[in-house]
């Protein structure tokens, strides 16, 4: 996310005026551009893909459609240019779908192994569950359900949060507002048990990590850790 809202911004000073409507466009065209320039090695990517358009002057005029269709061409070519490299050399949807099946628990049945090898262990207060044991048990119940045929299952690491869920949630809400310091930490809870700790997380690189990034793993992470905690209540439900 930092690549998008830092590594480059508008010079207001230096804009023409006319293009003030297409300025966000103009812009983002070049940080496509500068994606796939990082990540591709050879021209063969670029040789193979797309028909690079041909460079054209922009230059101001009355009939506005004239450079914005330009503007437009070169758009869609840089962001037809940069989903290529994503879905076809950085397995996008192949990580999507193993975010679904991890955090949605789509196909869940390693979180069913996983709780009842970790379901002691989960019982105890957060802060002396072992992480470690955890992480061994949650790889244990990958390699034995059909998570093992999942790709990016390795991409998969245990956390152990301090504060609940609720906290979680106020803490990305106060993040979005303009009236809360987004330095606010959430306040530590101490009589957590495990199952209201426990979440996972999922390492990804440059640049997939342009799409899933820390705001959005961080929703996918409330998600997961209501979902586990319907199923512990379901489990509970169903043994009494």
């Amino acid at each position: 996310l930092d690549f998008w809202e830092c590594h480059y911004s508008l010079v207001s000073i230096n804009l023409p005026s006319f293009l003030e409507s297409s300025a966000s466009k103009i812009l983002n065209t070049g940080k496509y551009l500068n994606v796939v320039q990082q990540c591709v090695s050879t021209f063969n990517f670029l040789a193979d893909s797309y028909e690079l358009p041909a460079c054209e002057e922009v230059v101001y005029n009355k009939e506005h459609s004239v450079f914005l269709d330009k503007i437009d061409q070169a758009h869609l070519y840089a962001s037809n240019l940069l989903l290529k490299l994503m879905l076809q050399q950085k397995d996008l949807k192949e990580h999507l779908k193993s975010v679904k099946r991890f955090f949605l628990l789509d196909q869940g049945d390693f979180i069913v192994h996983f709780m009842d090898a970790a379901a002691g262990e989960l019982r105890k207060n957060s802060e002396v569950v072992s992480q470690l044991r955890l992480s061994s048990l949650l790889e244990l119940a990958l390699r034995t359900s059909t998570a093992n045929a999942d790709p990016f299952k390795d991409n998969l690491m245990v956390v152990i949060f301090q504060f609940d869920l609720i906290s979680q949630i106020l803490l990305v809400l106060r993040a979005g507002s303009e009236d809360e310091p987004n330095n606010v930490l959430p306040i530590e809870d101490k009589n957590l048990s495990g199952f209201e700790a426990f979440c996972l997380d999922y390492r990804v690189g440059w640049p997939i990590d342009l799409v899933l990034n820390r705001q959005v793993m961080d929703r996918y992470q409330m998600l997961f850790r209501h979902l586990l905690y319907c199923k512990h209540v379901e489990r509970l439900l169903c043994n009494s």
